[in-house]
């Protein structure tokens, strides 16, 4: 009864994250400078994403090693579109230009703290803990520091923010790294239990679309940030000049 009771909270956060992910980048997006036509195009990628990982799921693609070229293509393809669009769409050129949107951008990953599912996988014993531990309290550690991240931001303390985005972007590289290497068809870490939990329904969606989407959201953020940087340098010259010349 427990390990039911465990694993239905625990399925629970994952689909709550990836909820929140999806809503939030849409209202960033519409309440920024790209707009609700932005917004609503991110809806329908990210939907067809999603379901793309459930159909596939649930087709059986994902349970042998032949799997694993697919698996590979679901987490890179769509990562590697919304990476090129963050640089050539001009919504999303105008999403990281604008400054209003960098907190947002930051706060919107509080989500990661829903990594306590892997906890409690663990916890029950369907997860090894050379990749729960570190994979788990990193995501609850990023996702509760995203908050504070973005409150410094928005007082003007880039470097917090700055920070927490390596942080970010560390966890998810030593996450994605374990559960390669703890994987049932590479198993270069022989451990009991393998990471087999993390590539059945729901669970799948965490290295097939979390992952990813957390990713672009920490190269949007940096983008915006660099953004926030020019503009102070282009900047600098002008107001010296307008303090040397009152």
């Amino acid at each position: 009864m427990m390990q039911v009771v465990v694993t239905s909270v625990a399925y629970g956060l994952v689909a709550a994250a990836s909820l929140a992910a999806s809503a939030g980048i849409a209202l960033v997006l519409a309440r920024s400078a790209a707009g609700w036509p932005a917004a609503a195009g991110a809806v329908a990628f990210l939907a067809a994403w999603y379901g793309l990982v459930i159909g596939l799921e649930a087709s059986g693609v994902f349970a042998s090693t032949a799997g694993l070229p697919v698996f590979g293509a679901v987490f890179a393809l769509p990562l590697v579109i919304a990476l090129i669009a963050l640089w050539s769409a001009p919504p999303l050129r105008r999403l990281v230009a604008d400054a209003a949107s960098g907190p947002a951008l930051v706060g919107l990953q509080v989500y990661r703290v829903a990594g306590a599912a892997m906890l409690l996988l663990l916890a029950i014993g369907h997860l090894p803990a050379v990749f729960a531990v570190p994979a788990g309290v990193g995501d609850v550690l990023v996702g509760a520091l995203a908050l504070p991240a973005a409150a410094a931001l928005r007082a003007g303390r880039p470097g917090r923010a700055v920070a927490w985005n390596a942080l970010g972007l560390l966890d998810l590289a030593v996450a994605v790294s374990l559960g390669v290497a703890l994987s049932p068809g590479i198993a270069l870490i022989a451990t009991t239990p393998d990471t087999g939990a993390m590539i059945v329904t729901p669970m799948i969606v965490v290295p097939t679309f979390a992952v990813p989407v957390s990713m672009w959201l920490h190269a949007a953020s940096l983008r915006s940030l660099w953004a926030r940087r020019a503009d102070r340098v282009v900047a600098a010259p002008s107001t010296i000049a307008a303090a040397r010349n009152p």
